[in-house]
């Protein structure tokens, strides 16, 4: 999970049906796993953080890790403008929104 402002929330729902969460705040971290050629099941992105955005580093993913297209989800924690609604359509991503519900239901890991 990459997020500037993270929530314990779906920490607290993954690692009792078990899921490893790693919760990265900044996104030059995330760049140096990613470099390191770290690989997960499954990328939560924020779209909106200081710096580098949600944007870029989904771009900065496919370049470096293309075997994770399609094992991104984009978290959005304000309401979706069009530039956020295209940015998924284009990418085919699917999203989460902040807050998050507590009945999201994970298959179990």
């Amino acid at each position: 999970m990459v997020d500037d402002e993270p929530g314990a929330l779906l920490e607290k729902v993954l690692l009792p049906i078990g899921y490893t969460v790693d919760i990265i705040t900044d996104t030059k971290i995330a760049i140096d796993k990613l470099d390191a050629g770290e690989i997960c099941d499954l990328i939560l992105l924020n779209i909106r953080m200081p710096g580098m955005n949600g944007k870029e580093l989904y771009a900065h993913v496919l370049e470096k890790t293309p075997v994770m297209k399609g094992k991104v989800v984009i978290l959005t924690g304000d309401i979706m403008g069009s530039d956020v609604k295209a940015f998924l359509a284009q990418n085919n991503l699917s999203s989460l929104s902040k807050p998050f519900d507590l009945n999201l239901t994970f298959p179990r890991h």
